[in-house]
């Protein structure tokens, strides 16, 4: 999920289940609109639910996606120009269909750098990028190799992409210094990653959210190979699929899945300690949440799969004290990745559950 800037979330979801006779599979994108409302059919072919999602400068969506090829998955990234949808970079047959935690994460930096990393089964954790607006891609680059899972990338404000990833067991980060060259990984902690989501403050210092030991925890970068953990709160099945992003003053935010109580929740880190709420805790709601937060006052959005409704789900904030949800017009929901774009309107991407269609959505001027 991402925010544009006038604080409207913009998000990706998708599904990969079967219920009796229908395949739920395919990948949505979406924009925020009171109701959602479908602008553009994107295509009709079927997608794996691993997919992320962020805005070029000219607030137009770009995702990442694996794309079922027969019995392969190509990586493919997508563009809106404000028309029309179009592939800006194929890379086939990477063998990830097996576990929706091969993930891709991509970013944009200013206006000229694009990169997404992926991972390819043979095992090896890539990345690549484009300086002019994904015409031309870099080589492949290997981050790691390994059986990697659980990535997620972040672009700090010099154009460094920073990267989290699962490795026998253990919690991984690195991060590029230079052409083809990346930091020989550092290890955050031996015994967890699942779930992580990695996000940079102000001053660029990263920080990592995972789930470990049956618990949400949280480390930041203190130095070279130096990282602060702590734990956000001990509760056995608090902290799955997290997502991190930071507020004013580089305060942590987390959404999370309380997979004990089937609720969304949120913790933020007041000073020293935690405080952990409940979002919403009616039916089963939460997985594979996203959040974003306003950069004019902080208010947060959160996207997150309504099991119950078996729909996409939207929370934000309009003052300290309230919130307001709807619900997407569209079934499905999971891996969800949500942005704001310069309206403020959020966008989403997502998968339909029987026709294997890509949607458009967004609010049009003045809504």
């Amino acid at each position: 999920m991402v925010l544009d800037s006038a604080n409207n979330p913009h998000l990706t979801y998708s599904m990969d289940r079967v219920d009796g006779t229908l395949d739920h599979k395919g990948t949505r994108y979406v924009g925020w609109k009171q109701p959602w409302a479908a602008q553009e059919q994107m295509g009709s072919s079927g997608g794996y639910h691993a997919a992320d999602i962020d805005l070029d400068a000219n607030m137009h969506p770009w995702i990442c996606r694996y794309q079922a090829n027969g019995q392969q998955w190509d990586l493919q990234v997508r563009a809106f120009d404000g028309t029309n949808w179009s592939t800006k970079l194929t890379v086939s047959n990477m063998g990830v269909g097996s576990s929706y935690a091969r993930a891709c994460s991509i970013e944009w930096h200013s206006s000229t750098l694009v990169g997404v990393v992926y991972h390819k089964q043979s095992g090896k954790l890539l990345y690549q990028y484009s300086t002019n607006g994904g015409n031309n891609w870099s080589v492949a680059e290997t981050i790691v190799t390994g059986n990697t899972a659980h990535n997620s990338m972040v672009i700090d404000s010099s154009g460094t992409p920073h990267v989290a990833y699962r490795k026998s067991g253990a919690l991984e980060y690195t991060y590029r210094t230079g052409a083809n060259a990346w930091l020989m990984p550092e290890t955050v902690t031996n015994s967890g990653g699942d779930y992580n989501s990695i996000a940079v403050m102000s001053d660029d210092v990263p920080g990592i959210s995972y789930y470990e030991n049956n618990a949400l925890h949280y480390a930041q970068r203190a130095g070279d190979n130096d990282w602060d953990t702590e734990t956000v709160t001990g509760t056995s099945g608090m902290g799955w699929d997290t997502a991190l992003t930071y507020g004013p003053s580089k305060t942590p935010h987390i959404s999370f899945y309380n997979q004990t109580d089937a609720d969304l929740m949120l913790a933020k880190r007041l000073f020293s300690s935690w405080h952990v709420v409940t979002v919403e805790g009616t039916g089963s709601v939460g997985e594979m949440s996203a959040i974003a937060l306003s950069p004019d006052n902080g208010n947060f959005s959160i996207t997150y799969y309504d099991r119950s409704n078996d729909q996409l789900g939207i929370i934000y904030q309009e003052s300290e004290a309230s919130a307001n949800q709807y619900g997407c017009r569209d079934t499905g929901g999971l891996g969800t990745s949500l942005v704001l774009d310069d309206r403020g309107n959020p966008r989403a991407m997502s998968k339909e559950k029987t026709s294997l269609k890509w949607w458009y959505f967004s609010r049009p001027s003045g809504q």
